[in-house]
Formats: structure tokens, sequence, C-alpha cells
């Protein structure tokens, strides 16, 4: 992949990459690219979670794919829309795995975990203190 990019321009134009250069190109694109594969798997749980249950994700699909083409907008910084479509067109192929497998989650039935978490610190917050109280030595 290297060999390509080097050799991709104007023959006449001489590249010297630095290490650096490469090591942080490389970093990055498995960074994006592995935050971009965990995608289905975390919206697979936010559903089993019911943080966000499916419903609300197919509601959501036009809102997502617009997000999604921002986002592809900033991870590309050139101005054409052939190059954001190359980027948006698997992030948003993942977002419909990733609701497919949320329609097979099995939600929490009785709240959602986001209120269940709230709850819990509430009352965690408002219990008391135990009294500890001092045996005497048996003797």
């Amino acid at each position: 992949m290297l060999h390509f990019l080097l050799n991709f321009g104007d023959p006449g134009i001489d590249v010297t990459p630095r290490a650096a250069e490469i090591l942080g190109f490389c970093s990055d694109l498995a960074l994006w690219t592995g935050i971009a594969f965990e995608l289905p798997l975390l919206m697979f749980l936010f559903a089993a979670l019911n943080v966000t249950p499916y419903p609300l994700l197919r509601r959501g699909r036009k809102w997502a794919a617009i997000g999604l083409m921002i986002a592809a907008a900033v991870i590309i910084p050139t101005p054409d829309a052939l190059s954001m479509l190359i980027i948006w067109a698997p992030l948003y192929l993942l977002f419909k795995l990733g609701l497919i497998l949320a329609r097979f989650a099995r939600p929490r039935t009785t709240t959602s975990t986001l209120a269940l978490l709230i709850g819990l610190a509430i009352a965690h917050k408002t219990q008391r203190p135990a009294v500890t109280t001092r045996l005497a030595p048996s003797a």
C-alpha cells in the first residue's frame, strides 16, 4: 500500500516520507477503521441493554445517515463529494448491519438500563451510613 501511495502522484515530484508521517498515517488508519467496525457491536449492545431500543434506532435512520455524512466529510479533508461517498457508504452499511443485529437483541423488558442506573445512583446517595456497634469482648 505504501509503494502505491508513494508512486501515485506526478513522477517528476520526489517524495521523501518521514518515519513519523508513515507511522502516524498507519496508526490513524487502524484507529478509525477499528472504531468504524465497532459500530454494529455497540448498536447491538445498546439495544440489548435497552439504552437505545431497536425502534428508536430504526426511526433515527435518516439522522444517522446525515451524521455519518458529516463524519465522512470531516474524516476526508478533500472537498469533492466522491471521496466523501466512498467513506460514507461503508459506514452506512455498518450502521445497517448494526440495525439488523439490534433487531435480534433481546432488550430488558422491565425498564431501561439508563433509568435503572439513575435510580441506583439516587438510592445510593440517599442511603444512610450503617451504624456499627462494638461488642463487648468475651472473657
